[in-house]
């Protein structure tokens, strides 16, 4: 597996002005493989199996924001955050049972998982005395699209089988 996780911060103070932004990633691919072999000799039977997974993560997000003093009173601020989210998964299988006659099922399945989010905040504060008394007003925003998707197939092929058996299964969610 590899995976990296880069990642940056960075503020700033000039005169009435703060500025703040950082981004980040999470950018991966992990590879796992199996197999087996198991010999069943009462019955005179073999299984034999093989898979492989692979997956593929490309994740990452940044912020940008900025405050200003208009005076010791009154100050304004704003942010902007994105967020990206991507994850991709592939897994190819395959089984042979061999008895009699050869029966083989070789499967896929794919997986995607995308989302995509938009946040926003403002806000307006008022320090009304020197006691503490303080006006505010505050806003946000947030906005999420989000997509999945799944694909499975199988075929079973055998010389015992009548006809080859082939499924095959897809859906796809978006909100």
């Amino acid at each position: 597996a590899h995976v990296y996780y880069p990642g940056a911060n960075v503020a700033a103070h000039t005169g009435k002005w703060d500025f703040n932004a950082s981004a980040w990633g999470s950018l991966g691919n992990s590879t796992m493989r199996t197999s087996e072999r198991t010999d069943y000799t009462l019955s005179n039977k073999q299984l034999a199996a093989r898979s492989e997974d692979a997956s593929n993560d490309r994740n990452g997000g940044a912020t940008l924001g900025a405050i200003v003093s208009i005076n010791d009173r009154h100050s304004l601020g704003a942010e902007f955050s994105y967020l990206h989210l991507n994850t991709q998964n592939e897994t190819e299988g395959t089984t042979d049972l061999t008895a009699e006659s050869r029966t083989n099922t070789a499967s896929r399945y794919i997986g995607s998982d995308i989302t995509d989010g938009y946040e926003g905040t403002f806000n307006y504060v008022w320090k009304i005395d020197t006691l503490g008394s303080t006006f505010k007003v505050l806003g946000d925003y947030a906005h999420r699209n989000t997509g999945i998707g799944h694909r499975n197939r199988s075929l079973t092929t055998g010389e015992g089988l009548a006809a080859a058996v082939d499924s095959l299964y897809r859906d796809r969610t978006r909100s």
